[in-house]
């Protein structure tokens, strides 16, 4: 499963914030971006479970498949409607990872490199790093008021993660998804189980 690394729209994350959630679920850890704007502004008795994959992990190394290098063009030119995320003359093409590696440091540019997370997250005391591929093969024990999901634009793998991480979120909860170009595919598909909003051009706020 490819992770696409374009940088989140902080006012959104923001927004799901202000509901002071005390238990948050990620799912694609990545360098732990979102994992410390997270902890950086939730409560101290705030926890977050980070669920980084130990499976698929070239990233932006290329590993000459079209299944984790090239986008759909569709979905490229939807991501260009987003210019929240990518600034102008920088748009995302079906070669993302070009794209990419013209926004963030050379040394993210490679094989995902575990040493770079463990120095991210050492001194997080919120947050609980978790090398894990998601969805579980059990049940998760415990409930959750944020959930945020970051890690693909194909609309099935997305609906995987939904049905599943759904089954464990608190009443009052919200399950927050990027979308990378889908938003419109996959908020038809889920609004017809849960509510389901879409948040700017990108995401999608899922609750009960």
């Amino acid at each position: 499963m490819s992770s696409i690394a374009v940088f989140p729209k902080w006012d959104m994350l923001d927004e799901l914030l202000k509901r002071n959630p005390k238990t948050i679920i990620e799912i694609g850890t990545y360098y732990a971006g979102w994992t410390k704007y997270i902890s950086d502004n939730t409560n101290e008795d705030a926890r977050i479970f980070t669920f980084q994959s130990p499976h698929d992990l070239t990233h932006l190394e290329s590993s000459q498949t079209d299944q984790h290098d090239i986008l759909p063009q569709e979905v490229a030119d939807t991501l260009k409607l987003d210019t929240n995320c990518w600034a102008q003359g920088d748009k995302p093409n079906p070669d993302w990872k070009s794209s990419v590696k013209k926004r963030i440091p050379e040394k993210y540019h490679g094989k995902y490199d575990f040493n770079i997370l463990a120095e991210a997250i050492k001194e997080n005391k919120k947050a609980i790093p978790i090398l894990c591929h998601s969805p579980l093969n059990f049940d998760w024990p415990i409930k959750y008021d944020l959930g945020v999901i970051n890690i693909t634009y194909k609309v099935d793998l997305n609906l995987e993660q939904i049905n599943y991480w759904m089954k464990y979120i608190n009443d009052d909860g919200v399950l927050c998804v990027s979308t990378y170009g889908t938003q419109q595919q996959l908020h038809e598909k889920v609004s017809k189980t849960f509510k389901s909003k879409p948040w700017g051009q990108g995401y999608i706020w899922i609750s009960k």
